[in-house]
């Protein structure tokens, strides 16, 4: 069996706040091989931050993209952390995980690449986002990046019934959905995961990730599915893969 990769879901998202360095050093000290992360675009430069408005993580709602960087530094992201930059984010993990960046926008493609090319990375990244013209984009001005499609969106397919259709369809689908995107893997959100998918998948030649899963068992019935990479919070139980 190939060996999975590791990947700490904003670091490791449990024990510290996520999307902060100190979740991404928490998550090495616990050897994953990579860590995912969330960029955004302030009014004046590229941050790592999940919610739109950091509602979600501070109790504080401000709008990230009408505020400057200094402006979000002001605001405690948990236990004294500060919001960081993407240019932090890649200067504590080059050389010492892959990254995994995932844009939540569009706009800013050619800015992130411009500082994964800076930092001479982009052979250790992987760049994905739920948004398919996106990545057309990225692949567009980086032919060389690997790029993986986010599937399928977290505000959608919320009911039972429709959840049942996605898993049914999506071995005959999910070729089509990845060559679409121009993507290189696809990252499954894991409820909708079936055998049949990851070997569809990797017949066409594509790398099939897993995310977000916390659980130990659950991590066990992935791994026998061949996957390349699983993301998780705790990075702890990625540790006994």
């Amino acid at each position: 069996m190939a060996k999975i990769l590791r990947i700490g879901h904003t670091g490791a998202g449990v024990y510290a706040p996520p999307n902060t360095l100190r979740s991404f050093e928490l998550a090495l000290q616990f050897g994953v091989d990579m860590v995912e992360f969330d960029v955004r675009r302030c009014r004046d430069a590229l941050v790592l931050i999940h919610d739109p408005y950091m509602a979600a993580s501070t109790g504080v709602r401000v709008n990230v993209r009408d505020h400057s960087l200094m402006e979000l530094r002001g605001i405690d992201v948990g236990h004294g952390e500060v919001i960081p930059t993407l240019h932090e984010a890649v200067s504590l993990l080059k050389g010492r995980a892959q990254m995994n960046v995932d844009l939540k926008e569009t706009g800013y493609e050619g800015e992130v690449l411009e500082v994964l090319r800076q930092h001479k990375v982009l052979s250790d990244v992987i760049i994905s986002s739920v948004i398919p013209s996106s990545l057309r984009t990225l692949k567009m001005l980086a032919p060389e990046v690997s790029l993986g499609l986010s599937y399928p969106p977290r505000k959608r397919y919320l009911t039972p019934v429709a959840s049942q259709i996605i898993r049914h369809i999506l071995p005959w689908r999910i070729k089509g959905i990845i060559a679409a995107a121009h993507a290189d893997a696809v990252m499954l959100r894991y409820q909708f995961i079936t055998p049949e998918a990851v070997t569809a998948a990797h017949r066409a030649g594509y790398r099939v990730f897993a995310w977000t899963v916390d659980d130990l068992p659950v991590m066990r019935q992935l791994e026998k599915m061949g996957f390349d990479g699983v993301a998780s919070n705790r990075p702890d139980l990625l540790a006994r893969l």
